[in-house]
């Protein structure tokens, strides 16, 4: 039997592993089966474990508690690790290891892109559902104060990649542009940060002119100047062993 080390991290008064996860903000009224169903679709099947309804604290004020579980393997641990959310329903909860603390979390809001196009009937699942294989999305969610919708991303080149050009969803037109930037200055952004810059064509090779020049041929110039000499020879000397290889050619 081969030992593996496990590392524990203390929240509160209580301890948990490395390959321990929580669902945050969960409203009280989403079963905990619910939940079951849509982490057994993330992780396609493979086993996990979910902590007891006991020992789960019921935010008062805002009616939501964490829900905790457990990964049975390093690989599902490892794909947990690079999943940022999770849909549960019609609705999109924020997903992270167990020891995040709130700064650790504020940190996945580095590359935030707002998008517009949508409306308030588009519900995060089915935004997520169609946006995340066209954009690397991690995570998605509304905010009370504005129409738009937000895309969280890993690395500033996705959150490019997806304001670079317009998203078409059957008959709707979406696009974006990064958190913080006026919608006014879109066309300026995608001008100076997403522009796609075409390599130039290179040079027609062309022959020196100093006395002591060197005649350079492209490929092109090469086999036609070698079929011309070829053929002045078979002209010249008809019985030559290159004539005679030309000929039974």
């Amino acid at each position: 039997m081969k030992l593996i080390p496990k590392t524990y991290y203390r929240m509160d008064r209580d301890k948990v592993s490395c390959r321990e996860f929580k669902i945050i903000n969960v409203p009280v009224n989403i079963e905990l089966d619910t939940v079951e169903q849509a982490i057994r679709f993330l992780l396609k099947g493979k086993t996990f474990y979910l902590r007891h309804l006991s020992k789960y604290t019921v935010d008062k004020k805002s009616l939501c508690k964490d829900i905790f579980f457990t990964a049975s393997s390093s690989y599902v641990c490892n794909l947990l690790k690079q999943t940022w959310s999770i849909t549960i329903g019609q609705e999109v909860f924020r997903l992270a290891p167990a020891y995040f603390k709130k700064s650790d979390v504020e940190h996945h809001n580095k590359h935030i892109e707002k998008f517009t196009g949508f409306s308030s009937v588009h519900d995060l699942a089915y935004i997520k559902d169609y946006l995340q294989d066209v954009t690397n999305l991690k995570n998605v969610y509304r905010r009370t104060d504005d129409n738009n919708i937000y895309l969280e991303f890993e690395s500033e080149s996705d959150l490019f990649n997806a304001c670079s050009s317009n998203i078409f969803i059957d008959k709707l037109k979406i696009k974006g542009i990064p958190r913080g930037t006026n919608w006014t200055d879109r066309d300026a952004f995608l001008e100076s940060r997403c522009s796609k810059r075409r390599n130039p064509l290179p040079a027609t090779p062309t022959c020196a002119t100093a006395s002591n020049r060197i005649p350079f041929f492209s490929s092109r110039e090469k086999q036609v100047n070698s079929q011309n000499d070829l053929d002045k020879e078979i002209l010249t000397h008809p019985w030559s062993p290159i004539s005679k290889i030309r000929l039974l050619c």
